[in-house]
């Protein structure tokens, strides 16, 4: 089973998710934390096979968390989320390490894909997505 943690300051969201992931037998949410330094915290006293984490917390950003996470746990697998378009903020996620973007507004089968791929030791992308060459090189990399 991939045991996810999921990092967003939004108590609905973070429910919301769990819900949608409860119909999925080889995953779930197994801890949450409403901020980056709880994710850290958290990070340090359990092992997690995914971190699905939102880019705009108070406190220390998702971005923030991110280049934290790669300095800690280099190979873990992450998902970064946002209310922003992909466009806007996934080359940044991608060149601190991400292993996913999605915006929140997609819909949750591609968001079930993200896990399964990045989980797996891929890289995500949501169809439609200009892959730019930063995404070719970037995607490249992971698949190496």
């Amino acid at each position: 089973m991939i045991e996810i943690l999921m990092v967003d300051d939004h108590a609905i969201f973070r429910s919301g998710v769990r819900r949608l992931l409860a119909d999925e037998i080889d995953m779930g949410i197994v801890a949450e934390a409403g901020n980056g330094q709880e994710a850290i915290e958290h990070l340090r006293h359990r092992t997690f096979d995914l971190v699905l984490l939102d880019v705009n917390m108070g406190g220390r950003s998702g971005l923030e968390t991110m280049r934290r996470i790669r300095t800690e746990w280099p190979n873990l697998p992450v998902i970064m989320l946002s209310m922003y378009p992909e466009e806007q903020y996934a080359p940044l996620a991608f060149e601190l390490g991400a292993n996913g973007y999605l915006s929140k507004d997609r819909d949750a089968d591609q968001l079930v894909a993200a896990i399964r791929g990045a989980a797996s030791g891929g890289c995500y992308l949501p169809p439609g997505m200009q892959r730019g060459a930063l995404f070719t090189l970037l995607a490249e990399a992971w698949e190496t």
